[in-house]
């Protein structure tokens, strides 16, 4: 690149060989340029503020499972919005574990159950947050769930508990709870195919929302063994409808994780042939 077409006087203001091309990034530790917005792409609210679209747009989709698409609009209003789009998937899999069985992406976009759903995905540790902090907080969360291992990732979640403990301790309390079971999936060092169907929730909701489902008409609980002999009953109902999961065929790498983390002795190769009994 020798120069800005048709702008001469442009070429003057190059500061040290660098032309200014419009673009917002930042350097890693190792000295490479990361590009992460456009600075022409800044939105600008009726009130004169400015967001960056494509910032707010990635914080989404890295918090909720269940998000395809997002853009973000509200150039000359007063607040921006966002138009969110589903995994068909992925929605599809959530709502049959809330026994929402037969309905498609597109009606399950328009009900209230998922609309509350995603909401509530949107509404995370970044709410305790000033919105100045918010994507730089979010980019150092990401980062740290994407290192080499869990002793690096839990170090930088430390540090930054840590950081924010001081001037916005609501947020470090949301950060440090649960952050061991969310290190889990790095920990055991499970094969990439495997590891994103683990950092998803929809397994477990699908057979939590078959079991609540399988109780809804019992009114009266006499004791905790009854609720157990129901809870197991509709775990059985629930693998009825089990499919295989992305990346099963690396599980036996999974229990020689786990058997290497809580011991051999509890999990064993025919342990999930043994016959279950439930009322």
């Amino acid at each position: 690149m020798q120069g800005y077409h048709n702008h001469p006087e442009a070429v003057r203001s190059v500061v040290d060989g660098w032309f200014a091309t419009g673009d917002i990034g930042d350097i890693d530790d190792h000295g490479y340029l990361r590009i992460t917005d456009r600075r022409k792409d800044l939105i600008k609210t009726s009130g004169g503020k400015y967001i960056a679209p494509q910032k707010v747009e990635g914080v989404l989709k890295a918090a909720c499972p269940y998000i395809s698409q997002v853009v973000v609009h509200g150039e000359g209003h007063g607040y921006a919005s966002a138009l969110i789009t589903l995994d068909p998937e992925a929605i599809e899999g959530w709502a049959t574990g809330q026994g929402q069985t037969g309905d498609s992406a597109a009606d399950l976009a328009g009900s209230s159950e998922v609309r509350e759903m995603i909401e509530g995905y949107v509404r995370n540790v970044q709410d305790h947050l000033p919105e100045k902090m918010r994507g730089l907080i979010g980019q150092r969360m990401r980062q740290a769930y994407h290192a080499d291992s869990a002793l690096a990732a839990q170090a930088l979640l430390e540090g930054l508990a840590a950081e924010l403990g001081k001037t916005h301790p609501g947020a470090a309390a949301s950060l440090r709870e649960g952050m061991a079971e969310t290190l889990t999936v790095l920990r055991l060092g499970l094969p990439p195919t495997l590891a994103r169907t683990f950092r998803s929730t929809n397994a477990i909701e699908s057979m939590i929302g078959i079991c609540r489902g399988h109780a809804r008409n019992v009114k009266r609980w006499r004791d905790g063994q009854m609720a157990l002999r129901w809870c197991a009953a509709g775990m059985m109902e629930a693998s009825r409808q089990f499919r295989r999961v992305n990346g099963h065929l690396h599980l036996p790498a999974l229990r020689s994780a786990l058997a290497r983390h809580v011991g051999a002795e509890t999990v064993t190769d025919d342990c999930h042939d043994q016959h279950v009994n439930a009322a």
